[in-house]
Formats: structure tokens, sequence, C-alpha cells
């Protein structure tokens, strides 16, 4: 053995055996457990072959997602050990073995990704693809017309009901739910209800369907657009097959959520900018088609959502900055005039027309979060801190009511007994409270973060994601009333209720799962010099960078269901690139 060899087998030895101790302590393993002899022994293997790997680059994209991974996985537990004098050793050692054992994993998964998977666009480009999109709309469309008639009239939930008593007059408009989506809703329903005689389940059924063809053809244009820059056929079929498959698809395409919407505009700026991507790389002018999407698909991003709208701020200098480059100049402006007019909408229009804006409380959730936890653990408010924290809520009552993963116990605390004017109108000083205590209290802030935000980086975390049909409103005359057989809904149910219990299966309803899969895409887009196409990735690390900093729930998957529609897309981003 010579001595390259034998320093290789060294550090796999070594490697493998940190790797092994961060997972007996991860979870917890009795120390005579003698199946972690074999675990170390299928280690060793694992970083034997890695070290063998000779790419300098993708090692290193390798080591900086293992160790972002490896954080992830030690804040997921962090209280393991918690109480002993040697704790933050126990911590350190998780933490390194664990990201040995994801560099190792990483480093062959893009060792793979660039021997095997680097020849997705061999075929020759494709000018004629209509027939392509149609049929696969068409495929798209009838499966989920079938999730309509399972689940008839569509889902309709709590803000679905608001929304609708919104469109029917019996609620005053707001923009907690965007007034875009509530006029889309008013429109189908007042439709449905003019050509059904005044039924209300055939009125929403309409609305669903709508929505489904709507979906169904933005899952259509992205094979399409696969096709014409000459995506294999298989990888084709494989993102038909994934849209088909996976059951959340089919159950939000016909459930009554802004969250449906928003994820298609996002796969619509993120396949328009791909296409000027794909222009730029063979010398050629953006198309007008593709541009057009771009600009309404980028205002339509700022009016769906809050969150959006700060995720497209973000966004903007990157995307402004590369047509600037890559096109004329008047087009850098198109970006730019997206969000002017979102802020007009929103702001001046929206203020003629009587509509409210979202309470001041519902984008405050984390810092509320991270106050009520403090007090909960025992924090001591000076006697100003807590005359002021007082005016804004209950503060014996706040302690009570805190839930470490939903924000809504504290703001409806907040929203019943408290002052949202007197909030709004002392911000500076409710920021500087919310500074003081979290300078005083940190572990209870840190903890508060770790609970609120969990599901969006543990993969290990599991949320519902698939709504109850149907949550009734008295105020609707709504019902239930599946039109398939009953064997064969009886057989859906059953197969739906199974998929989240089935091992590594259940991990497609995971948004931490997906998360970690779009980083790792992400880091080797990187890897592989794709740097335009990283370009993709930016408006999905801005929407959960948004979700980190103010989501009200731990793990709702509709929340960043935006990822999952445009998954297919960034998974073959890192091999797309074609110069000639």
């Amino acid at each position: 053995m010579n001595f390259s060899k034998k320093k290789n087998s060294i550090f796999s030895a070594a490697a493998a055996f940190l790797s092994t101790v961060a997972l007996w302590l991860h979870f917890r393993l009795s120390p005579s457990d003698y199946l972690i002899i074999f675990v170390y022994a299928a280690l060793i293997a694992l970083f034997g072959y890695s070290t063998g790997i000779k790419n300098r680059r993708g090692l290193v994209g390798a080591a900086v997602t293992g160790a972002v991974f490896a954080l992830f996985t030690v804040l997921s537990r962090l209280d393991i050990m918690s109480g002993r004098q040697s704790w933050f050793v126990f911590a350190a050692l998780r933490f390194v073995g664990f990201a040995l054992l994801y560099t190792a994993a990483l480093n062959i998964a893009f060792d793979f990704a660039d021997r095997k998977l680097s020849t997705m666009l061999d075929r020759p480009r494709e000018k004629k693809s209509l027939s392509v999109f149609f049929t696969c709309w068409a495929v798209l469309y009838l499966w989920f017309f079938l999730w309509l008639l399972y689940r008839y009239p569509g889902g309709v939930t709590i803000d679905s009901n608001l929304q609708l008593l919104q469109a029917m007059g019996k609620e005053p408009l707001s923009n907690h739910h965007p007034i875009i989506h509530t006029a889309i809703i008013k429109v189908l329903f007042d439709l449905g209800l003019q050509l059904s005689g005044g039924d209300q389940n055939f009125a929403v059924a309409l609305y669903n369907g709508v929505q489904a063809l709507m979906l169904s053809g933005c899952f259509a244009w992205l094979i399409e657009s696969m096709y014409r820059q000459g995506v294999k056929k298989y990888v084709l079929l494989t993102v038909l097959a994934v849209y088909i498959v996976l059951p959340y698809h089919g159950a939000y395409s016909v459930t009554m959520w802004k969250d449906v919407w928003f994820g298609a505009v996002v796969l619509l700026l993120c396949v328009s900018l791909w296409r000027m991507i794909c222009a730029v790389r063979l010398g050629e002018k953006f198309g007008a088609v593709d541009m057009a999407v771009f600009f309404i698909s980028s205002l339509l991003m700022c009016l769906f959502r809050s969150n959006g709208l700060y995720a497209y701020l973000l966004f903007l200098p990157f995307v402004t900055l590369f047509i600037l480059r890559s096109a004329r100049k008047w087009a850098a402006v198109l970006p730019v005039l997206a969000l002017v007019l979102a802020f007009l909408v929103k702001g001046p229009l929206y203020g003629s027309l009587g509509i409210t804006p979202p309470d001041t409380i519902e984008s405050l959730s984390i810092p509320a979060q991270h106050i009520a936890r403090a007090v909960r653990d025992g924090a001591e408010l000076d006697e100003q801190q807590y005359e002021l924290l007082s005016q804004a809520v209950d503060v014996e009552a706040l302690a009570r009511v805190y839930s470490p993963q939903l924000s809504d116990p504290v703001k409806e605390l907040i929203r019943h007994r408290g002052d949202q004017q007197f909030i709004a109108e002392n911000k500076a000083e409710f920021l500087r409270l919310w500074l003081e205590l979290g300078l005083e209290n940190p572990g209870s802030y840190l903890k508060a973060q770790l609970d609120q935000t969990q599901g969006y980086w543990d993969p290990a975390v599991q949320h519902w994601v698939l709504a109850p049909d149907f949550t009734l409103s008295y105020e609707m005359e709504l019902e239930a009333d599946c039109k398939l057989p009953e064997a064969l809904a009886s057989l859906a149910d059953k197969a739906l209720e199974l998929i989240p219990k089935l091992p590594f299966v259940s991990m497609i309803f995971s948004i931490g799962a997906g998360v970690w899969v779009f980083l790792a895409l992400l880091a080797l887009c990187l890897v592989r010099r794709r740097y335009l196409e990283a370009l993709v990735f930016i408006p999905h690390l801005a929407i959960w960078g948004t979700l980190l900093i103010a989501t009200p729930v731990h793990a709702e998957f509709r929340y960043i269901y935006s990822l999952f529609t445009t998954l297919p897309l960034l998974g073959i981003l890192p091999f797309s690139r074609r110069d000639v």
C-alpha cells in the first residue's frame, strides 16, 4: 500500500468513526447496540469511495453544503445532552461527524451527476412544440379533473370561506388574502351561480375546475420549454409523472387557495427566466412571449402573497443586472416597472377603494413569538418594559397562550385584548423592547426561532399537507359530494392515508427534505459553473428566507408550495447549459 492510499484509509476510518459517534449521539442509541458496527463498516466504505474522487471544486461545494446540513441537524435536536457541562462538546462532535458524513455523500452525488447526468441536453432544439404543450396540458388536466370529482366541489378551508364571504359581499374586503385572488373567486363563483341557478356547490366546482386548468397549463408550459431546449424525452416523461404521482399537486389544483396561484406564478417566472437564459447562451434575443410572461408573473408574484413582494424585492437587483447585460437596456425597466406597479396597486389603488391592509401583528409573527417565549421562560421586565408591553397585550395571558410552533394564539390575544394601533404608532419603542429582551434572554429567542421555523429546514418534521375536503361555514350552502364510484373513492382514501406513513416515501411531504434538495441543486449549479442558471434559484431562496423571518406556522406546506411546483425545473438546471 503506497503512502497516499494509506493516508486515505486512515482518514476514512477516522471520519467514519466520528460520523458513527454523531449518529449514536443524535439517535441516542444504546452503547451495546451491535448494529452500530455495521454502520461503521458501511461508513468506512462510503468515505473510502469519496476520497477517491479527484474533483476539488466538487469537494468544496459538498463541504460547504454539508456543513449547512450538519448545522440544521444539530439545531433540530439541540436539547440532546443539555444540562451537562460537556454539552457543547457533544454538540460539536455531532456537527463534525454529520458535516463529514454529508460532505462525503454529497461529493459522491455531485460526482455521479457530473459523470452520468450531464447529457440531459443531447437532442437538437425544437421550434415547433405546440403538440407537446397541448398533449401534456390535456393529460394533466384530465388527472386534475379526477381529483375534482373525488373532492367535489373541491377543497374549501377556513381561508377559502373568508374569501368567499368577501366575494359575496358579506364581509368587507381585506388584503389579508390577496384582492386579486378574491376577485378571481368572485367572477367565477358568480358565473357558476348564474349557470346553475344558484347552486353554490357548482359555483365552487367551476372555480376549482378553472384553477386546475390554470395549474396544469403552467406545468405543461414547463415541459414544452424543456422539449424546446432539447431535454431528453425520458426526463420530460419523468417530469410529467412527478406532477401526476405526487398527490399534493392534484389535491392543491382543486383547493381554493391563493398559494396554488402563487405557486403557478412563481413557476411561470422561473420558466420565462430560464428561457431567456437559454437565449443568452445561444447568442439570441429574448423572445417577446418570454419577456411578457416574465413581466406579468413578476407583477403577480408581488400581488398574490405579502412575502412575494419582499422576495421579489430581494430578487430584483440580480435579474435587472442580468437583463441589463444581456438585452436592450430598455428591457431592464420591466422588472422595476412590475415592482412599482405592485406598490401602486397595493398602496394608493387599494386605499382609494377602501380595501383594508393586513393588520399590524400579522407580519410580526416571529418577533411576537420571541417576546412571548422570553416572558414564558420568566424574563424579568422592568417597569418601563412592562408598561409598554401591557398596552399592547395582556402580559400575564401572553405566557399562558404561547405555542412554540404556531403564532396564532399570541396574535389572536393581541387582536382581542391588545392595542394594535398603539403598536403601529410606537414601532421604535417596541423594536427597542425586542432588542433589549433578546440581549437579556438569547436562549429563549433562539429556542423560539427554532421551534417556529423548524419545518422549513428539518426534513424529519412532518405536518399536515393535504387539507380536509371541507371546512363548512354556516353562512354557505356547501357540502362534500364525491362524484367517483364509492369503491374507487374508498381506495383513494386509504392510499392517501397510507402514503405519508411509508418509510422514505413520506419524505415527499417534507418541506425540509425539499429545501435540502433545493440547496444541494443550487450548490451543484455553482460547482458546475452554471452561474446564470443559479439566478432561477434566487426567488425561492428569497421566499424561503422571508418564511424564516415571518412564518406564522412552523411547517405549512402550502406557504412554500411554489418551491415544489418548480423543483422539476431546478433539477435540470445544473445540466442545462447549451452554448451551441
